[in-house]
């Protein structure tokens, strides 16, 4: 008997990221057509503030959470979202994970963001 969770509520899902495909170039560095695509994830952000004697040290944890996927995300390519009356973040695709149903096929997508920045909005 297989048994799968059902997907992510769209209702969680309320922020539009947009991931630009770092591989998806022409030979002259030019962006190609399907190389942004966007869709709706949830996000856990964290900013971390640690005070060292140089200074403060600032680190961000950004986890983005989505069911299924029409396009590729690889590592590398560029993550951009805003959360709303706070910034926009932008960051890199460090990793991508596959959480997996109990019969073994793919529930979600978990996406970690590194080299993260924010933008004042």
């Amino acid at each position: 008997m297989s048994f799968q969770l059902p997907p992510i509520p769209e209702a969680i899902l309320n922020t539009e990221v947009t991931i630009t495909s770092n591989s998806g170039r022409d030979d002259f560095g030019n962006l190609l057509p399907d190389a942004t695509n966007k869709s709706m994830f949830r996000y856990e952000f964290e900013k971390l503030v640690n005070k060292t004697e140089e200074g403060l040290n600032i680190r961000y944890v950004v986890n983005l959470f989505c069911n299924k996927l029409n396009f590729v995300v690889n590592e590398g390519d560029n993550i951009s979202f805003a959360i709303p009356d706070y910034c926009l973040i932008k960051g890199e695709v460090q990793s991508v994970s596959f959480p997996p149903n109990p019969d073994g096929s793919i529930h979600h997508f978990e996406i970690v963001v590194g080299e993260v920045t924010e933008h004042g909005l």
